[in-house]
């Protein structure tokens, strides 16, 4: 019987230094042991493990051969955990595995060097049943206050870079309603106002980060508006925008190529007949990497890959703020689910061909694809 994990402590305390969630869960009466090597106490109370809203904050598995299930969890109270069985789905079809739910703060290779074995992540779409991960994935990481200072900072300093704005002025005109999936802080949207388009609407799936944008266009005295909304789930009517714009690669840290899918599907649906589509992706041949993804795939082939990724071109980049989740797709996979969901792909190229963009854009953000989509006239549709 495993009883309390001390290493595993220490790992927890050298890692979350962030916020006092930690000290919280560990200190004074509220130190248990329990199964998983994790203090709980009675007093907590829970929903759920599963559902879009109950894994908030925290991932991915990690399993060691028992039976039980400790899964700490967060609503809008606060932190709070629950001991429950799971089905055998939700964890790898091991009814004798122990799962432990780990906040991203904490590296896998850390947890991994103590014997605890990464399975695929908990968090998934809609009622949990399909094995997916959710959006959850990306909002929680953007909900950090550091993330979100990160990005206010660039929104304030470092604005639309050079080649965002040659794109922008091609192929959008002053008066275009636009709309910016992904918007953060803002960073484009009120880059946009500055331009001059008075008619510009940013979108996020993280809280936080539209609270910090809707101060910043307080302060500038910009016209934008911003709202939070799920990209895969747009709350307006068919045909509104003149255009869209989903930037810093922001589409494909949606997890899951269905779910991509059907976000570019809801961006086309608000969209007028013959409206652009721009934005930005990483690329697994671009030439910086194509050794990494030439290695990852010989992972992919073996069976050896994170178990916590649903595809090939899913990967986790360990940040100082957390765990952030992308998939770096390659340009034939990008062209074949444009083409999949009704749009015409006119123009792509890799961001160095368009502009030579100062230090603090480099330094801010890797070289990545710009990808000019249009969505079809009603005649061209119809052919």
């Amino acid at each position: 019987m495993k009883r309390f994990d001390e290493a595993l402590y220490a790992t927890f305390r050298r890692h979350i230094t962030t916020s006092n969630f930690f000290e919280k869960m560990c200190s004074g009466c509220w130190l248990r042991p329990c199964w998983a090597g994790i203090p709980v106490s009675p007093e907590w109370s829970g929903t759920s493990v599963g559902g879009s809203r109950s894994t908030g904050g925290f991932a991915p598995l990690y399993t060691f051969p028992r039976g039980r299930v400790l899964a700490f969890l967060r609503t809008a109270r606060g932190p709070v955990a629950k001991q429950r069985g799971l089905p055998e789905r939700r964890i790898g079809g091991n009814p004798n595995a122990e799962v432990l739910l780990i906040p991203r703060a904490v590296p896998r290779q850390a947890l991994e060097a103590l014997g605890y074995r990464a399975e695929r992540a908990c968090l998934r779409r809609g009622d949990g049943d399909d094995g997916g991960m959710d959006l959850s994935v990306t909002r929680d990481y953007y909900e950090h206050g550091s993330v979100v200072d990160h990005y206010a900072h660039a929104a304030a300093e470092i604005g639309l870079w050079r080649s965002e704005e040659a794109v922008f002025r091609e192929v959008f005109a002053r008066g275009d309603c636009l709309l910016e999936l992904g918007t953060g802080t803002g960073r484009i949207a009120l880059g946009l106002c500055e331009l001059g388009y008075t008619r510009v609407i940013g979108v996020d799936i993280s809280r936080a980060m539209i609270k910090r944008a809707q101060r910043l266009r307080k302060i500038l005295e910009y016209e934008a508006a911003f709202q939070v909304m799920d990209a895969c789930d747009l709350k307006f009517d068919d045909g509104t925008f003149d255009g869209a714009i989903f930037g810093f690669n922001g589409l494909m840290q949606i997890p899951g190529r269905e779910n991509r899918r059907q976000a570019l599907r809801e961006i086309q649906r608000v969209l007028r007949p013959g409206a652009v589509f721009v934005f930005t992706t990483h690329d697994q041949h671009a030439p910086a990497y194509k050794r990494v993804w030439k290695e990852e795939a010989k992972r992919w082939a073996a069976g050896k890959q994170d178990r916590s990724l649903l595809e090939f071109g899913d990967r986790y980049e360990d940040t100082e703020f957390g765990r952030l989740f992308v998939h770096v797709p390659t340009g034939n996979e990008v062209r074949e689910d444009l083409k999949a969901t009704g749009w015409k792909c006119d123009f792509d190229t890799l961001r160095s061909q368009i502009a030579k963009e100062p230090g603090d854009v480099t330094e801010f953000s890797d070289d990545c694809r710009f990808w000019i989509a249009r969505k079809p006239e009603e005649a061209e549709a119809a052919s």
